[in-house]
């Protein structure tokens, strides 16, 4: 489909997750670029995300570490796409969600969610509830500076100028005069010519 695609003006290319285990080996899993480099997860990268991630980045980057358990990452994955859609108007149901565990070699746990799984609308339903609590539980700020933990107007720290030792080698060089040397490009020699009126 490339030419039918060129022609449109369409430039085709697409990232995706690839992982697996194969038997006797560990669990491996990819992030694979549209140039086809690619990127492994490690313990400092220990998740990926495509396609829109902005809006349910967050919990993850709070919640998720290498060796949360499977469970809990589940339910972390779930409070992720519920921010998803209901930030975004262009995501929705229903959501493929599988978790394969470590050596089992078989995707066993594998299920489509849509408007009417119960657990979905439970995360749906507490974690909107208990965002606006934990919102509401945060002290507003004080613009009097009478309660000096929740002063607003307190005054940004200044922040003076910072000292340069004159004596250190990277003074002097700062500090050094800058010489210019100009070569001077000879003079040309213009020819002339007489001439003789008669």
């Amino acid at each position: 489909d490339h030419k039918a695609l060129a022609k449109a003006g369409i430039d085709f290319n697409c990232n995706l997750i690839f992982g697996g285990q194969i038997k006797g080996e560990r669990p491996r899993l990819f992030n694979i670029y549209s140039a086809g480099n690619f990127i492994e997860a490690t313990p400092e990268t220990c998740y990926f995300q495509i396609g829109e991630s902005k809006y349910g980045k967050p919990i993850l980057d709070r919640v998720i570490s290498f060796d949360t358990p499977l469970n809990l990452a589940t339910k972390c994955a779930l409070i992720s796409m519920d921010s998803t859609l209901n930030s975004n108007i262009s995501v929705g149901l229903p959501l493929d969600l599988m978790v394969y565990e470590k050596n089992s070699l078989q995707a066993s746990k594998l299920v489509t969610m849509d408007e009417s799984n119960p657990y979905f609308q439970m995360i749906h339903q507490l974690w909107g509830e208990k965002l606006r609590a934990a919102f509401n539980s945060i002290a507003e700020p004080s613009w009097s500076g009478a309660t000096p933990s929740r002063s607003i107007a307190s005054p940004a720290k200044k922040m003076g100028a910072v000292s340069i030792h004159r004596n250190s080698k990277v003074a002097k060089e700062v500090l050094a005069p800058v010489k210019a040397t100009v070569k001077a490009s000879p003079k040309k020699k213009v020819a002339t010519k007489k001439l003789s009126v008669n």
